[in-house]
């Protein structure tokens, strides 16, 4: 079951000698299913079955999991969790700001009303600062 509310965000923990904030498979899965398997910014988008016989795709955090210490309450729920195809995810972290920015922006204003229900307040200004786009990059 994914969370339904706001919970306090849990302690960091060491991987592969790194402090991370742990993540709840739970809530991707939630995502996941909440969509359909399909990709959020298109659900024409084609992937290949994986080995549960579902369609492929990966769950992204839109307030990403690095900035979780500006949070009290955890990031980590499915509503902040956007399902995507292998190249959107890609996109979304790898491509130049002008391919990214549509991206997220779409997925904010998508989600942005839940995040208040999780006690969670970002504007746009500040989630895009944490894709890397400097304020006078932003229309």
């Amino acid at each position: 079951e994914p969370l339904q509310k706001p919970e306090k965000r849990l302690d960091k923990i060491i991987i592969h000698q790194r402090e991370v904030y742990p993540r709840n498979v739970r809530e991707s899965l939630a995502a996941k299913e909440a969509h359909q398997w399909q990709c959020e910014v298109d659900p024409s988008h084609q992937t290949f079955t994986d080995t549960y016989n579902r369609p492929y795709v990966e769950g992204h955090h839109i307030i990403p999991m690095a900035t979780q210490d500006f949070f009290e309450y955890t990031i980590d729920f499915s509503h902040n969790i956007a399902c995507l195809c292998p190249t959107c995810h890609r996109q979304i972290h790898h491509a130049t700001l002008d391919e990214r920015l549509p991206l997220v922006e779409y997925l904010y204003e998508k989600r942005k009303h839940f995040f208040r229900d999780f006690n969670i307040s970002i504007k746009k200004d500040n989630l895009l600062s944490f894709y890397g786009f400097q304020n006078n990059k932003i229309n």
